[in-house]
């Protein structure tokens, strides 16, 4: 599962980089446990376009930043969409960095399989998402990995199957806006 997101986030870098519009409908094969997607793509967007990451009390080497993202997804189809919610109620979402790595880049631990979180056509769904990093870190001097601060997007997998995992043709990204993330010291 964690491999589709994957191949959706690479090929979505693609897409971005050629530009998109988010009223042409976006067309995907359809895998076999979920019909094919066809109308205009889901738009995902941010509450803000910049964030201040503040980090927590800990010594350098150990200290976590944290920021929030209200994040607001729109269905803009006919048809039922699931986010991939690694069989939870909240959404895994990952993030394209136009800068170095990013430090807030999610590790999830899913077992695969689950059912997706149902977004019903034309239906808007909010998340608030409380986003930490480094996520990842050096196991010899306990520095985290990737950079604090720069130019992000948030993206979200989606699929007309219950089970988004499964759905590999069938599976969607939504991609918002990219923002910037400014780490206090």
């Amino acid at each position: 599962m964690r491999s589709t997101i994957a191949t959706v986030l690479l090929s979505t870098c693609a897409f971005l980089a050629t530009g998109c519009d988010n009223d042409v409908p976006q067309i995907v094969t359809a895998s076999p446990d979920g019909p094919e997607f066809t109308g205009p793509a889901p738009t995902l967007t941010t509450d803000q376009s910049a964030y201040v990451a503040v980090g927590d009390s800990g010594i350098v080497y150990d200290r976590l930043w944290h920021f929030t993202v209200i994040a607001t997804l729109r269905n803009n189809s006919d048809q039922r969409l699931y986010i991939d919610g690694c069989g939870g109620p909240r959404p895994v979402y990952g993030f394209d960095s136009y800068s170095a790595g990013s430090a807030y880049a999610p590790v999830y631990g899913c077992s695969g399989g689950g059912v997706g979180i149902a977004v019903l056509p034309h239906a808007t769904r909010i998340d608030t998402l409380q986003i930490v990093g480094p996520n990842t870190f050096d196991g010899h001097t306990g520095v985290g990995f990737g950079s604090l601060s720069g130019v992000l997007a948030l993206s979200y997998a989606l699929a007309t199957c219950t089970d988004v995992g499964a759905c590999h043709a069938g599976t969607i990204a939504a991609i918002s806006a990219p923002f910037i993330v400014s780490a206090l010291p």
